[in-house]
C-alpha cells in the first residue's frame, strides 16, 4: 500500500459528518474522481513494469 491508499482511508473517514443532501453528493463525487485517478495511476504503473519485463 502506498501513500495514495492512506489518503483515500482518509478521505472516506471524513465522509460521515452529518452535512445537507448536496454537500455530500458533492463530496461523494469528488472522492470518485479521486478513486478513479488513484486507479488509473495504478494502472499506468503496472502497465509499464508489466512492458519493462517483456523488454527484459
Amino acid at each position: 500500500m502506498g501513500p495514495s491508499g492512506q489518503s483515500e482511508r482518509l478521505t472516506v473517514s471524513r465522509e460521515h459528518p452529518h452535512s445537507t443532501g448536496a454537500e455530500s453528493t458533492t463530496h461523494t463525487s469528488s472522492l470518485h474522481i479521486e478513486v478513479l485517478m488513484a486507479r488509473m495511476r495504478v494502472i499506468r504503473r503496472m502497465r509499464s513494469a508489466a512492458l519493462r519485463s517483456r523488454l527484459l
